[in-house]
């Protein structure tokens, strides 16, 4: 049923503080339909973000802040050229921010990562010029 609406034009999706758990739905994230914001913040949302953004994602907005996801910055992720807001932060994310992060994401103005377990370069925020951390 999810997949469908995606397919169908959704663009923007907003969950958050619902108080939903469980993981993330890779179907979410690997939609390449309209599918430009997703807010599932402040909820208690568990495993890894799923590593399955396409190359042709509308993805603008990606706000996954204040939950217990686990693993890695997904590798996908620089499939999302469009995108310009990535939050992230207070969750249980571990793992290295891959040094070419943001290469290519000429839109992104947030990355917000702090109280995780990355760890990386913080060159990486000045090539970016990047307005927050």
């Amino acid at each position: 049923m999810m997949d469908s609406g995606l397919q169908n034009g959704l663009q923007y999706l907003d969950f958050s503080n619902m108080d939903l758990t469980g993981s993330l739905p890779s179907c979410l994230l690997s939609a390449p339909g309209t599918l430009s914001q997703i807010g599932l913040f402040s909820n208690n949302l568990t495993g890894t973000i799923p590593d399955v953004i396409p190359t042709n994602t509308s993805l603008h907005s990606l706000v996954l802040d204040n939950n217990n996801l686990t693993g890695s910055i997904p590798a996908t992720l620089v499939n999302a050229r469009l995108l310009s807001s990535l939050e992230l932060y207070s969750n249980k994310l571990a793992g290295s921010i891959p040094d070419d992060f943001g290469a290519g994401m000429y839109m992104l103005q947030a990355v917000l990562l702090s109280d995780n377990n990355l760890t990386g370069k913080q060159g990486i925020l000045v090539r970016l010029q990047l307005c927050c951390v």
